[in-house]
């Protein structure tokens, strides 16, 4: 089928921001600070007594210490060194109700592995192989947020950390990275929010005050452009990678005449000092949790599909009100879909898909749905034959992701090709749309 490329109807750049590992900026690292160099007051990972209006949900951490092959470039880092982060992650995520709890010793354990411990990021040549073995080990510790401490790969130990929603694993550094001149005791939060699908609230690192006044200009001067992650109680965020500005007390900056307060207090930027998350974000980051703990602390993904049926593959047999186009979904990880692709259907609210279901053997059958959800998709009914199956699908996320595995029944099936109807019945509130996304399905053989 030849490829047509079709953009959701919404704005892509706030999703494709946690896309990117977060790093730390390197123009504004520091060495490691010196003995007598001791973090302020307000950066002691001490737990504070914080009453959240909401449930507290307790989040186990398996910390991995990495190594390679051989054993060779052991990472340094101590169980101690881990509670320190982890309790000052507990702090800045005391409101959101979200507690981390780690054992000491007894989490921390080793992992021979020269692809992890080599991990820098996206533009690794491996990534996805490590992708791959990285959800592997994950998958180890059921119900657990996984922190791999690795090496790198330079001959030094990589003072650099990433994560998305999109894998399930945290990729860490050694201890001794610091910023502002002091241990960067807040760096695990910040990463554990990209694990939770929360994006940076700055567009891009800016090396400059002219460069972030160029893009600025370029955008019309309009402060919005500043906005990454779409969420209206986060402030606009013209992050500038020098010292003057991601360290105290500079309270803002003057861009072309516009005066931007720096949000220093949210852990989503690079600033210090970092001390919580807006409502919109607790919002979002318990949302993703919740949805992470449903599937054992994995994220849903639908390449694991068995024996699948592509969308794209099986006959068209009927179309009302709508189009349909084979979209790549590499922007928003090519590895969470059966071959990086699905079928888009872009419909109106009384739009009709028939697809033709091939059952090669008879036999009794539980039919596995595996789709898209987004910001913009509506609500489907599944019909089989004619009849209605399962639930209605609402195809609403706040972010771009595979739905996973969908049951919507078990059934008795002939060998013909039967007849697969998805029909939209409504959106949800929060959507302003009525597309939808199939990717693949799966006939589970049942006794």
């Amino acid at each position: 089928m030849r490829k047509v490329f079709i953009p959701f109807l919404f704005v892509v750049f706030i999703l494709l921001a946690c896309n990117t590992p977060a790093q730390i900026p390197t123009p504004v690292q520091t060495d490691t600070p010196s003995e007598t160099s001791t973090p302020p007051p307000y950066l002691s990972p001490t737990t504070t007594e914080i009453i959240s209006e909401y449930p507290v949900i307790s989040v186990p951490i398996q910390a991995i210490q990495v190594m390679d092959d051989d054993g060779g470039r052991l990472t340094p880092i101590t169980a101690d060194e881990v509670a320190a982060w982890v309790s000052k992650a507990n702090v800045i995520y005391a409101w959101s109700g979200i507690q981390f709890l780690f054992g000491a010793q007894d989490d921390l354990t080793p992992l021979r592995s020269t692809l992890i411990n080599n991990m820098a990021g996206d533009t690794d040549e491996k990534w996805l192989e490590e992708i791959a073995f990285g959800d592997e080990v994950a998958a180890r510790y059921p119900g657990k947020l996984v922190l791999f401490f690795r090496w790198g790969p330079g001959d030094q130990p990589t003072g650099g950390a990433f994560s998305s929603s999109q894998y399930n694993f945290v990729a860490m550094s050694v201890f001794s990275t610091s910023v502002c001149g002091y241990q960067n005791i807040g760096m695990l939060a910040h990463e554990i929010g990209h694990y939770l699908s929360l994006s940076h609230i700055f567009p891009r690192v800016f090396q400059s005050v002219a460069e972030a006044e160029s893009f600025f200009t370029d955008s019309g001067n309009n402060p919005a452009a500043f906005d990454a992650d779409g969420l209206s109680d986060t402030l606009p965020d013209p992050f500038i990678a020098l010292e003057e500005y991601q360290c105290p007390p500079l309270a803002g900056v003057t861009l072309n005449g516009v005066y931007f307060p720096l949000p220093r207090d949210n852990i989503m930027s690079y600033y210090e000092v970092r001390t919580g998350l807006s409502e919109m974000q607790i919002e979002r980051a318990r949302w993703a949790l919740t949805t992470r703990m449903a599937h054992d602390m994995a994220w849903p993904n639908n390449a694991v599909a068995p024996d699948p049926l592509e969308a794209q593959d099986l006959p068209l047999v009927f179309l009302n009100d709508c189009f349909t186009g084979d979209q790549d979904m590499s922007p928003w990880g090519t590895w969470q879909w059966y071959n990086g692709d699905q079928l888009f259907v872009s419909s109106s609210n009384v739009c009709i898909v028939t697809l033709g279901l091939p059952v090669k053997t008879a036999g009794k059958y539980r039919l596995d749905l595996y789709l898209t959800s987004t910001p913009d998709f509506g609500i489907i009914q599944t019909y089989l034959d004619g009849n209605p199956v399962g639930d209605p699908i609402d195809l609403y996320t706040p972010l771009v992701m595979p739905t996973g595995a969908i049951s919507v029944g078990t059934f008795d099936l002939t060998k013909e090709t039967h007849l697969l109807k998805f029909k939209v019945i409504g959106t949800n509130k929060k959507s302003n749309n009525y597309s939808f996304g199939l990717d693949c399905f799966s006939l589970v053989p049942q006794p």
